[in-house]
C-alpha cells in the first residue's frame, strides 16, 4: 500500500484596470479686426510750356503785334528806298539843265526802273529752336495711414476624463490544502 500526498499551493491573481485619462482641448475664439490702410497721393501736374514764337517769326507766321511792327519796318524801309531814287532821279534830270543830252538822260532812267537785279536766296527755316520749360516737376508726395490690428483670443477650457484604475486581489483556492490518498499496490 502506498500513500500519496498532494499539496495544493494557493495562488494570488491580481486583476488591473489601467486608469483612462482622455483630455480634449476644444480650438479657442480667435477674432482679428483690421481696418483698412489708407493711401494718399498729391502730386502737382506737368506743365510744358513751349515758345516757338521765333520759329513762326523765322518762317513769316508772326503774331500781330510782331508783324505791325514788321510791316512798320518794311515801309520805312521802301519809304527811304523811294525817296532816294526819286532823288537820284531828280539829280540825274537836273543834268540835262546843265547841258546833258536828253535822250541819254531819259534812256538811262528808264534803264535804272525797267532792269532791276533780283536776287534769290534758298535757305531752310526755321534756323532758330523752340524754348521748351518744364515746370511743377516735384514728384508726388506719398503718405500712407496703416490702422493697427485688434485681436481677441478667447481660449476654451479644456475637457478632461478621469477613471481611476482598480487593482483586485484573489486567492484560488482560499486556503492552501493537503490531500492524502491510499493506493492499494497490490493486485
Amino acid at each position: 500500500m502506498r500513500l500519496e500526498i498532494t499539496t495544493v499551493r494557493p495562488q494570488l491573481y491580481l486583476e488591473r484596470t489601467p486608469p483612462a485619462l482622455q483630455a480634449e482641448q476644444p480650438p479657442g475664439d480667435l477674432q482679428i479686426q483690421r481696418g483698412e490702410a489708407e493711401l494718399r497721393i498729391e502730386r502737382e501736374p506737368l506743365r510744358i510750356h513751349i515758345d516757338s514764337s521765333e520759329c513762326w517769326a523765322e518762317r513769316g507766321s508772326r503774331s500781330p503785334s510782331r508783324l505791325g511792327r514788321y510791316c512798320a519796318d518794311l515801309g520805312n524801309q521802301a519809304m527811304l528806298a523811294y525817296i532816294g531814287r526819286i532823288s537820284t532821279d531828280g539829280d540825274t534830270m537836273m543834268r540835262i539843265e546843265t547841258g546833258g543830252e536828253a535822250g541819254t538822260v531819259f534812256a538811262e532812267l528808264s534803264d535804272a526802273v525797267t532792269w532791276q537785279e533780283l536776287s534769290f536766296n534758298v535757305d531752310c527755316v526755321p534756323k532758330s529752336r523752340p524754348i521748351i520749360e518744364f515746370t511743377g516737376v516735384q514728384g508726388a508726395k506719398i503718405d500712407w495711414q496703416i490702422r493697427s490690428a485688434q485681436i481677441a483670443y478667447t481660449a476654451s477650457k479644456p475637457k478632461i476624463n478621469w477613471s481611476p484604475g482598480t487593482l483586485s486581489f484573489n486567492w484560488s483556492p482560499p486556503f492552501p490544502e493537503v490531500r492524502t490518498h491510499f493506493l492499494d499496490t497490490r493486485a
